[in-house]
């Protein structure tokens, strides 16, 4: 986004605001980054409630959040990977060391998330009825 891209003003719950700064301090974003973010998934061909509701795209959502995890392990094995890498730099801060660090923890977290959303989608799976 740049700076001259066009602002927009909007009224949200309190509720709603504290859970996209959440979010998007999880995933690493801005607030603003965030919302964007998640408006321009609303515009793509599967909405995010079918992705994650278990609808009439319930198996495709599946595979969508386990490829989701499987992302979110490569993940912290690749911030691992550099973690390891600026411990033995001898040139490397002590901020980049603990950028390194912060960059795992928040993998990781996000590896936690992802498996909780594989578990409710299978749940949700093996609970309906077979026709």
């Amino acid at each position: 986004m740049a700076r001259d891209d066009p602002m927009m003003r909007f009224r949200a719950p309190q509720e709603l605001k504290s859970k996209i700064e959440a979010s998007a301090t999880e995933n690493g974003r801005s607030l603003n980054a965030e919302i964007v973010h998640r408006l321009e998934l609303s515009f793509e061909s599967a909405t995010p409630r079918e992705l994650f509701s278990g609808g009439k795209r319930s198996n495709f959502s599946l595979e969508f959040a386990e490829l989701e995890l499987e992302e979110c392990r490569h993940a912290v094995e690749l911030s691992k990977e550099i973690l390891a890498d600026t411990e033995l730099d001898t040139q490397s801060t002590e901020m980049d060391r603990a950028m390194a660090k912060f960059e795992v923890r928040r993998a990781e977290r996000a590896v936690v998330a992802a498996e909780r959303t594989v578990e409710s989608l299978r749940k949700k799976r093996d609970s309906k009825p077979s026709r």
